[in-house]
C-alpha cells in the first residue's frame, strides 16, 4: 500500500502496474485524475487501456520500463490534504483513527429481494406513497423519511435506503427518524423551523441524510389566445413564459446535518452510475463526518472547561487582590487612628505644659481640666479601638472614580482620594 505522506518514483511504478488507477486512487483519497497528474509529475508511465482486460502474460509483454530520473525533476510526492477534498478517500485519517479504536466502517451488503422492509420504511412508506416529491412540506410538520422521489422512483428509492439501514445496523448503529421542531436557534441566531431528519447517531453525533430525486425546469407555452388593446387584437406572444420543474428519474444521495467544510456530501446518478454503486463511499463519508464532528465536539469541551477555568483563576485573583487592598486599607486606618492618638496625647501634653506654666488649674472641674481628660480619653479610644477590633473593623478601600459615575460621585472620590493624600503625608511621612 502506497503511503501518501511520500510517494517515490520507484514505488508509484510498481502499484500502478500491479493495480488499476482507479482503485489506488480511492486508498489515497484522490481522484483518477489526479493520480493521472501524480504519474506525469513524477515521469512513471501507466498502463493503457485494455491493459487489464488482457492474461497476466501478455501484461508482462505490454509493462512500459521506468525511464531514468532526468535533470530537475522531483523524485518523491506528498498528497496534502487540500489534495484529497471531494474525493472518495478523504476520510483516510478519520478511517485511521477508527481502525485503532476497533471501530467497524458499515459497507452496502447485497440485499435480495425477499424478507421484510425495516420498521421505519413500514412505518412510513404510505406518508410517502401520498406525497412524492411534495415531501417536504410533509417533513416540516410530522415525523417523515427523508425521500422526496416520485411514485416512478419510490421502490428504488426505499430499496437503496433499506441497504443504508442494514450496512448501519450491521455495525451496532440504530437509523432514527427525528419529529420536527417549530423552534431552533442557528448558528448565527436566528430562530428558524427544523423539519424530520432521517439519519444515524455516532459518537453522539446525529447525521442526517436525505434520497432525493433530481428535476428539471422546462418552460410551458401559453396558451394561443389573443387579447383587446388600444391598436386592436395581439397575439399573446409577449407574455412573460412560465416554467414547471420535471422529475429527471436520476436519484440523489445527500448528508444534510452536519456539514464540515471540505468533506465530500452529495452523490448523483448518470449514465450507468446509480446510487448502489456508491453506498461504501457514503458509509465512509458519515463515519468520517461523524469523527470530525465528535473531534470537533470534544476540542470546544476542553476550550470551554479551560474558558471556565481561566475564569476561575481569573476571580480567584481579583478577589485575592481585593483581600490584599482591603486588609492594606483596614491596617492603614489603624495605623493612622494609632498615630492620631499619639497626636493627641503630644497635643495635650503641650497644652498642660503650657498651663502649668500660666499657672492655670487644671483640676477636673475646670475648662482646662476637663478638655486634657477628653483629649486623654478620646486618645485611649482611638487606640484601642484600632489594636482590640481586628475581627470587626476590616472594610473594602473606596472605588476609584470613573466615567460611569455622575458628577457628585466623582467630587467625592475625589475629595476621599485628597483626603487619603493628607494621611499618607502628615501621618506616614510619605507622599
Amino acid at each position: 500500500m502506497l503511503n501518501p505522506d511520500l510517494i517515490t518514483r520507484e514505488e508509484l511504478y510498481e502499484a500502478v502496474w500491479s493495480e488499476s488507477v482507479q482503485r489506488l486512487a480511492q486508498a489515497l483519497g484522490i481522484s483518477d485524475v489526479g493520480l493521472a497528474k501524480i504519474c506525469k509529475k513524477l515521469n512513471v508511465p501507466r498502463p493503457g487501456l485494455g491493459y487489464w482486460a488482457k492474461s497476466r502474460a501478455s501484461r508482462k509483454l505490454l509493462k512500459k520500463p521506468l525511464p531514468p530520473l532526468e535533470a530537475n525533476q522531483v523524485a518523491s510526492y506528498r498528497i496534502t490534504q487540500s489534495a484529497t477534498k471531494g474525493g472518495p478517500g478523504w476520510s483516510r485519517e478519520a478511517l485511521k483513527q477508527l481502525a485503532e479504536e476497533g471501530v467497524a466502517v458499515p459497507t452496502a451488503a447485497k440485499q435480495t429481494q425477499e424478507g421484510q422492509p425495516h420498521p421505519l420504511i413500514a412505518t412510513y412508506r404510505g406518508l410517502l406513497e401520498e406525497t412524492g416529491l411534495g415531501v417536504s412540506g410533509l417533513l416540516a410538520s410530522k415525523a417523515c423519511l427523508a425521500v422526496a422521489v416520485t411514485q416512478a422512483e419510490l421502490d428504488r428509492g426505499l430499496r437503496i435506503l433499506q441497504q443504508i439501514f442494514a450496512g448501519f445496523e450491521a455495525q451496532g448503529y440504530v437509523p432514527e427518524v427525528l419529529a420536527p421542531k417549530s423552534r431552533v436557534t442557528n448558528a448565527y441566531g436566528y430562530v428558524l423551523a427544523e423539519p424530520s431528519r432521517t439519519g444515524v447517531r455516532i459518537k453522539g453525533i446525529f447525521v442526517a441524510f436525505e434520497i432525493k430525486e433530481a428535476t428539471y425546469t422546462v418552460e410551458v407555452p401559453p396558451p394561443p389566445q389573443a387579447r383587446r388593446s388600444g391598436r386592436g387584437l395581439q397575439p399573446e406572444s409577449d407574455q412573460r413564459p412560465t416554467y414547471r420543474q420535471v422529475a429527471s428519474g436520476e436519484l440523489t444521495l445527500e448528508i444534510t446535518d452536519p456539514t464540515p467544510r471540505g468533506m465530500r456530501r452529495r452523490w448523483h446518478e448518470g449514465g450507468t452510475r446509480t446510487l448502489d454503486k456508491v453506498l461504501d463511499a457514503f458509509f465512509r463519508a458519515v463515519m468520517a463526518i461523524a469523527e470530525h464532528e465528535h473531534q470537533e465536539a470534544v476540542v470546544r469541551d476542553q476550550r470551554r472547561r479551560e474558558e471556565e477555568a481561566a475564569q476561575l483563576r481569573k476571580k480567584a485573583e481579583a478577589d485575592r487582590r481585593a483581600e490584599l487592598a482591603s486588609r492594606m486599607y483596614d491596617l492603614e486606618c489603624r495605623l493612622y487612628e494609632v498615630q492620631e492618638a499619639r497626636a493627641i496625647r503630644s497635643f495635650a501634653r503641650a497644652v498642660r505644659a503650657d498651663a502649668e506654666a500660666r499657672d492655670l488649674p487644671l483640676e477636673p472641674d475646670t475648662e482646662v481640666g476637663a478638655w486634657l481628660a477628653w483629649a486623654n480619653g478620646l486618645a485611649d479610644d482611638l487606640e484601642q479601638r484600632a489594636i482590640q477590633t481586628l475581627a470587626i473593623r476590616r472594610q473594602k478601600p473606596a472605588a476609584s472614580p470613573s466615567y460611569s459615575q455622575n458628577q457628585l460621585q466623582q467630587t467625592e472620590a475625589g475629595l476621599r482620594h485628597e483626603v487619603d493624600l493628607w494621611r499618607q503625608r502628615f501621618v506616614f511621612g510619605r507622599g
